[in-house]
């Protein structure tokens, strides 16, 4: 049976991270979970200038307690009726996140993703892909676009798609898809995708090919199922 009982939710303060908050409030409230959000306070790398006299001038319990403010008043209306906890951590921001789960036994990580144009593949640096890389638990993320956006109904679930890539690892990618589809009563489809199609230059030569590619694919996915049901 799968089970959150620990989600955190790391929380910038921006317009994506409060259009994620009512899939936050969904998906608590659904695997009864307690809820963590999480604030990181990173300091301008200007202030660890070798300047006594500038670090000096800097408050820095009165911007923690200004950041506790603005987390205390964040999407409240999502969070009434839940289990929730919310911290102010100074550090760097992916660095506080991922302790956090090492240190706190996270089961899940819901975070939005910020859109950046047609280059957004390319940046590599983001909060989100290094969380996505490096964190030992679930990560959801919400849909990539520059300008946020919600869903009308964050509790209505009724397809889950799995990527798999015909390898054993993907065994347990199915078996925590469908997990996650029967807790919803979802339909679960999974997908493969074939990199790098080659051209040939009759089609016949083209069809066969294509058609030798499907049935090979189709066959590793059944025995992928197979295994996902065998290896619970």
């Amino acid at each position: 049976m799968l089970s959150f009982k620990q989600i955190l939710f790391p929380v910038d303060l921006s317009e994506q991270c409060a259009t994620v908050a009512p899939f936050v409030q969904a998906w608590a409230t659904h695997f009864r979970s307690r809820v963590t959000l999480l604030n990181a306070l990173e300091m301008p790398p200007v202030y660890y200038a070798e300047s006594t006299a500038f670090i000096g001038s800097v408050n820095v319990e009165a911007m923690l307690e200004e950041r506790r403010r603005r987390l205390e008043s964040f999407a409240p209306e999502s969070f009434r009726n839940l289990e929730v906890q919310k911290i102010v951590r100074m550090g760097v921001t992916t660095m506080t996140i991922l302790d956090f789960v090492r240190c706190e036994g996270v089961d899940l990580i819901m975070m939005p993703t910020h859109g950046y144009g047609p280059f957004r593949r390319f940046l590599l640096g983001s909060v989100a892909a290094k969380v996505l890389h490096d964190a030992g638990c679930p990560v959801w993320t919400s849909v990539h676009a520059q300008q946020p956006a919600s869903a009308s109904s964050p509790t209505d679930c009724r397809s889950v798609l799995c990527a798999v890539d015909l390898t054993a690892k993907s065994v347990g990618v199915i078996q925590w898809a469908k997990q996650l589809a029967d807790s919803y009563g979802a339909t679960l489809r999974l997908v493969h995708a074939v990199a790098g199609w080659p051209e040939a230059n009759e089609v016949a030569a083209a069809d066969e090919f294509r058609t030798s590619v499907f049935d090979f694919a189709s066959k590793e996915i059944e025995k992928l199922q197979q295994q996902s049901r065998h290896e619970r």
